[in-house]
């Protein structure tokens, strides 16, 4: 364990059984991740456990036990894996994780062009699973491309992403995904896609290439822009080869993309690379670690083999001679015309050959192949078993039998085994006579070693079929060994039975999940009776009665409670369409899932209020006109709240106005005005008093989403077409500021809705009144507005435009809007 990682955990009061928390190692607004040891298999294991204040809240709970579920649901060599979900003594849901500490993406420094192309498509084949399983990660970055021990990428963070850079947006109450990642639909608050997955790893992939992410500034809105609407800085001259790739991947319109992962993979295997440049760092790569140093020696000797076998098939242009040294001692020249010579003269005795090479420390090295005229295995007998024994001379230690979980290293025999598989044609040219020798000829293998063989492998099968090891894992299923069987004795009756019952195991376990409304569990057994099928050719002869009979439970199932979500009735859909593509009861369902999944990202939503809001993304809306006088005079009726004392800006100085508040500002307002002269604490109590009257919840918007719903103004603000700013009709007015040259027709403030939406849909953000926002403390003593109001002119009219005030302080210009979390 790295020493850095581990903390002082005296602080940490967790309690799981089975666990022992070692260290905190991340957190985020909605969760902290711990590294603790899974005591019963001593193991470490990354814990991710929800905050205590937050599981109140049921939507945030459903959230998080939705990442879990989605990550369960992802089983694939490139994605992490969960490993137990639970909840800890007090409450909090956690689940358990591989412990991951080989670092990330961000880490990752780009040496060898070859082997970057072989991580990013197996990122490929992670996502493209997830995508195929109707999963979009939104939040793919350097950070979530995490190395295992055996340098393979696996993507983390499905679902609600930690965000360990405090630069970056995290997730809860704003746009999904991080900032310097983010697709211009994300950035806009628009339905993602695929495309939204393609375009993050267009930027990682970019930043790998260069250092740097294309789009990057000091405050998250900029970044949000310029993915929006700025091209990307060209690569530099040696990565220019990638620059049609990362145009594509970094189109703002998600048509001009890849259009999935499986085309950014094809195009990633066009990148040009060079072959020599690959093949020499793959090799350098081998011989630099500490185990491969000792085997330098292997490579000459493998050049060694090559070159016999070049000289075989070109000894009719080549008359250079070999030389080879008898048992006697004495040097002979073998030509082409006397190599058939010399092995008939030596029929019954052993020649050797004499190669002399360096080693690693620069001395010569010795190495006898002895050569017999019965075999040709013989002489790579010898080579594999000479090159054995100086290695472990030495190092002992450097060549070994793997353990039983080990997949990348060869064992002794293995090695001898590949040279002799690989060589042996070179050496049979070399080595044929006129005679006909055969090298090449085996003994066959007995009926009894046949029989003994299918036995024990039925008997595996059988096994694994007990214990519904059916297609996984991979070196230890029931499937393959069972086709195992049948490739030896097609006609196997045991075998055939035996997959028979593997195809009504994939059935029962479906069955099993649909009752206990575990829809994603039916959906992954159903991909995998599908696989199973393509696999052995439908060799289940019961197949269609057991569908039909499934179908039939399917249809059984009361979906229309309100327990049961939008997401579960689209899932269950997609278990009949991986049964059966294009069934009757696919169409009923995905009506029955959209009627559950209510309204639309874009969609307005009217509360009994009559405030109106437009969705942003599937949590959050927005007021789409400020709170209008109308609205306030219902919360004062209802409340009896007393007016703050209003003061207004005007030459520079504040003045204080008697007897002015919101129903009486020194100018004329209508019922549908933007309310003014009202505090931050005005309009905090307005946001509790109408989420208790409508049952919703409102807010002061925070500073990262009001500058969000701000953007969409930063190409199409136009003076009084726009927004209601100071111009000629406010000549009187004295604000110190350059007056725009239009005029909109308002001296003081305009009836809300009165001048064009943004791109969100929404009125007034820029100009009419500036706004109040949360605060980022609590208690609120300096709260902060934001935008620009009827009373600016040119140098105030600014995207980010704030001003801090007190709590209690109330101006003519000054109002709010609300946001409403879902």
């Amino acid at each position: 364990m790295q020493s850095e990682v581990l903390k002082s955990v005296n602080n940490i009061d967790i309690k799981i059984p089975g666990l022992k928390i070692l260290s905190k190692i991340g957190e985020g607004g909605m969760s902290v991740v711990y590294l603790a040891e899974q005591i019963s298999l001593k193991r470490e294991v990354a814990v991710k456990v929800m905050r205590l204040e937050i599981a109140s809240n049921d939507l945030d709970v459903q959230r998080f036990k939705h990442e879990a579920k989605t990550i369960a649901s992802l089983d694939h060599p490139n994605i992490i894996n969960i490993y137990n979900i639970g909840q800890t003594s007090k409450g909090e849901i956690y689940f358990t994780m591989p412990f991951l500490n080989h670092g990330d993406f961000s880490n990752y420094l780009l040496e060898d062009e070859f082997e970057f192309i072989q991580l990013l498509k197996s990122i490929c084949d992670g996502l493209s699973f997830a995508h195929d399983r109707g999963v979009v990660h939104r939040d793919i970055k350097p950070e979530n491309l995490l190395f295992d021990k055996f340098g393979n990428v696996r993507i983390a963070d499905f679902g609600i992403a930690i965000s360990k850079d405090g630069t970056r947006m995290t997730k809860e109450h704003q746009i999904v995904g991080s900032a310097q990642y983010m697709s211009p639909e994300q950035a806009r608050s628009l339905k993602v896609d695929v495309h939204s997955d393609i375009y993050s790893l267009g930027i990682v992939i970019y930043e790998r290439l260069t250092g740097e992410v294309p789009f990057d500034a000091d405050d998250s809105i900029s970044i949000l822009v310029d993915h929006v609407s700025t091209e990307a800085p060209k690569l530099p001259a040696k990565m220019r080869h990638w620059q049609s790739l990362i145009d594509k991947c970094l189109a703002k319109l998600p048509v001009d993309r890849f259009q999935s992962m499986v085309e950014l993979k094809i195009a990633l295997d066009k990148i040009p690379v060079n072959s020599i440049q690959r093949t020499n760092s793959v090799i350098q790569k081998v011989l630099s670690d500490e185990k491969g140093k000792h085997l330098k020696w292997f490579v000459p000797s493998l050049l060694l083999l090559l070159l016999i076998a070049l000289y075989a098939t070109n000894q009719a242009d080549d008359q250079k001679p070999l030389i080879a040294v008898s048992n006697n001692g004495e040097e002979i020249a073998v030509d082409n015309n006397a190599e058939e010579k010399v092995i008939n003269n030596h029929a019954s005795s052993q020649s050797q050959a004499v190669v002399t090479m360096d080693d690693s420390t620069g001395n010569e090295q010795i190495h006898e192949v002895s050569v017999t005229d019965s075999s040709t295995n013989g002489m790579l007998d010898s080579v594999a078993d000479n090159m054995v024994q100086q290695a472990q001379e030495s190092d002992p230690e450097s060549i070994q039998e793997p353990s039983s979980g080990q997949t990348g290293d060869l064992s002794i025999e293995e090695i001898k085994r590949q040279l002799k598989g690989q060589q042996l044609s070179a050496a049979e040219v070399l080595l044929s006579t006129e005679d006909g020798m055969d090298t090449s000829e085996q003994s066959p293998i007995s009926g009894a070693e046949k029989t003994a063989d299918i036995e024990l492998i039925l008997s595996q099968a059988m096994a694994n079929i007990e214990k519904y090891q059916l297609s996984k894992p991979r070196d230890n299923n029931a499937t393959d060994q069972l086709l195992q069987v049948l490739s030896i004795d097609p006609e196997n009756q045991q075998a055939l039975k035996g997959l028979q019952s593997v195809g009504g195991k994939y059935f029962r376990l479906i069955e099993s999940a649909l009752k206990k409304g575990d829809f994603n569990t039916a959906l992954k057994h159903s991909r995998s009776l599908n696989t199973f099928n393509q696999k052995t050719n439908f060799a289940n002869p019961k197949y269609e009665v057991q569908k039909d009979a499934l179908l039939t439970s399917v249809a059984a199932i009361d979906v229309s409670a309100d327990t049961v979500s939008a997401e579960q009735v689209h899932t269950l859909a997609r278990v009949v369409n991986t049964l059966v593509p294009g069934h009757v009861l696919i169409a009923s369902l995905n009506d029955l899932a959209k009627s559950k999944s209510g309204p639309q990202v874009g969609e307005k939503l009217l509360d009994e209020k009559g405030i109106e809001s437009i969705l942003m993304t599937p949590n959050l809306a927005v007021t789409t006109t400020e709170i209008t006088v109308a609205n306030y005079a219902e919360f004062v009726k209802a409340t009896n709240r007393k007016a703050s004392k209003c003061r207004h800006k005007g030459g520079g100085v504040s003045i204080f106005t008697k007897n002015k508040s919101w129903d009486k500002p020194f100018f004329n307002q209508g019922q549908h005005h933007p309310v003014v002269c009202v505090s931050w604490d005005d309009a905090s109590a307005y946001a509790r008093w109408l989420s208790e009257a409508t049952g919703k919840r409102y807010r002061l918007p925070t500073k990262s989403e009001w500058l969000l719903l701000a953007a969409a103004d930063k190409n199409i603000f136009s003076a009084c077409k726009t927004a209601n700013v100071t111009g000629k009709e406010a000549k009187k007015i004295r604000n110190k500021e350059d007056k725009y040259s239009c005029s909109d027709k308002f001296k003081f403030t305009a009836p809300v809705a009165s001048f064009r939406v943004n791109g969100h849909g929404l009125y007034d953000v820029q100009g009419n009144v500036s706004e109040w926002i949360a605060c980022e403390k609590t208690p609120c003593q300096t709260p902060v507005a934001m935008g620009s109001s009827w009373l600016d002119g040119k140098q105030s009219n600014k995207l980010q435009r704030s001003e801090k005030l007190k709590a209690n302080s109330a101006f003519t210009y000054l109002g709010f809007r609300l946001v409403r979390d879902l």
